[in-house]
């Protein structure tokens, strides 16, 4: 075997495939869309994720991924089943079909029997994964890893068709990326589908586009690569939407106990003893609460969304120690535009007062016997202001109408 570090095209010719009875198209049974955030194909929970590479996108490109996207466009199962079969591929469940990314991704089926592949994209564990160019001499073990992709690319000559065919495991699911460069002929610009690049003239099988075909080929390595991590990433990301439920439930039990006892104090001022039961239960639920959000806290990064808020509540209802333990987890998250800089001011002031230093931003105090909320003492109090502004933070004195009894 040689060993390459650049992707070649190896091409094995097919001649005309009869699509004259068109078989029904198998989807998957996801929804998907594009991610207007990440820019990326996902289904509806964001489990399942796919890149198409670090370039602009269009927002209302076209995505067939159901039977009513195939009834969009007339033909277009039959254009799907002819470029699957002659891929070797019948039987693909099609997660999506991007014609303007000149991309498609099927799971493949259980019964799939590989052939020897052309090039090999090895270790891809490794911060460096390599890639192996297979010479038709050299020996095929026919047995692909978790960690291989293995690569093949097909030719339709009658219809001007150049597949290439990554196969990879997203995550614990076999699956193929199919990349089809394909001319704008009369048969396939029925379809109805027309991105840019169907717009050429001439043929793209007599080298008329080789330097356009190599370079589109070469860049797809990058991110097949980014897809396969991805893959590697999808129980992390149902982990988190499992955290997200459990979230709301801690949310519960951190907030109902303290609204109920500030309503108890408003009710019945002398009721001493449902004073006492309502402030055991939210000693109680803290105690429970901060036990799951510090295993989460320890095994996670904030990547919860509006969720992350409550786990900030959490802690800012914690020990001086275990803020101190999570408040840089919390100042990169709000660094990283995932929570809120208010709330990272708050807990900053909270653990500065608590270790008896002077807080930042005046959001700690009491309220003394006329109702006025009085802060602690602040570090440097005549640039308060300007670094609250920073933190999203009103004026101080606005703070402090707030925060006084009325």
């Amino acid at each position: 075997m040689k060993y390459l570090y650049a992707f070649s095209i190896v091409i094995c010719f097919f001649g005309a495939v009869s699509c004259s009875t068109s078989k029904e198209v198998l989807f998957s049974d996801e929804d998907w869309s594009l991610s207007r955030y990440s820019g990326n194909m996902i289904n509806s929970d964001s489990t399942l994720q796919f890149s198409f590479g670090n370039h602009l996108l269009n927002p209302n490109m076209t995505i067939i991924s159901n039977k009513d996207s195939l009834a969009v466009y007339p033909n277009s199962d039959k254009y799907i089943n002819r470029v699957l079969q002659i891929c070797g591929l019948e039987g693909s469940k099609v997660y999506f079909f991007a014609p303007l990314e000149h991309t498609m991704w099927v799971e493949l089926p259980t019964d799939f029997v590989d052939i020897k592949p052309r090039a090999v994209i090895s270790n891809l564990s490794d911060e460096n994964p390599y890639t192996s160019w297979i010479w038709d001499d050299d020996s095929y073990e026919g047995n692909r890893t978790t960690e291989d992709i293995y690569s093949n690319t097909f030719v339709d000559k009658k219809n001007e068709t150049i597949i290439v065919v990554d196969k990879l495991n997203y995550g614990k699911i076999p699956m193929a990326c199919l990349s089809i460069y394909q001319a704008a002929t009369k048969r396939v610009s029925e379809v109805g589908f027309k991105p840019w690049h169907w717009t050429c003239k001439g043929s793209i099988l007599d080298y008329s586009y080789i330097d356009i075909l190599a370079n589109w080929v070469d860049s797809r390595r990058e991110n097949l690569i980014n897809n396969y991590r991805l893959g590697q990433s999808v129980d992390y990301r149902r982990n988190v939407n499992a955290i997200r439920i459990e979230l709301k439930e801690i949310l519960r039990k951190d907030q109902e106990p303290r609204n109920r006892i500030c309503l108890a104090w408003q009710e019945h001022p002398n009721d001493t003893l449902l004073h006492r039961q309502i402030a055991r239960e939210i000693l109680t639920n803290d105690s429970v609460n901060l036990v799951q959000v510090c295993e989460i806290l320890d095994n996670y990064s904030l990547d919860f969304g509006e969720e992350n808020e409550i786990l900030w509540a959490v802690i800012q209802h914690s020990n001086l120690e275990t803020q101190i333990k999570y408040l840089p987890k919390f100042i990169e998250a709000a660094q990283k535009g995932k929570l809120k800089r208010e709330l990272v001011a708050v807990m900053q002031d909270r653990v500065a007062c608590w270790s008896g230093k002077p807080q930042i931003y005046g959001s700690q105090g009491n309220i003394n016997e006329l109702g006025i909320f009085v802060p602690a003492e602040i570090e440097d109090p005549e640039n308060v202001d300007i670094r609250r502004a920073s933190m999203g933070m009103c004026p101080l004195k606005d703070y402090i109408e707030q925060m006084s009894r009325h």
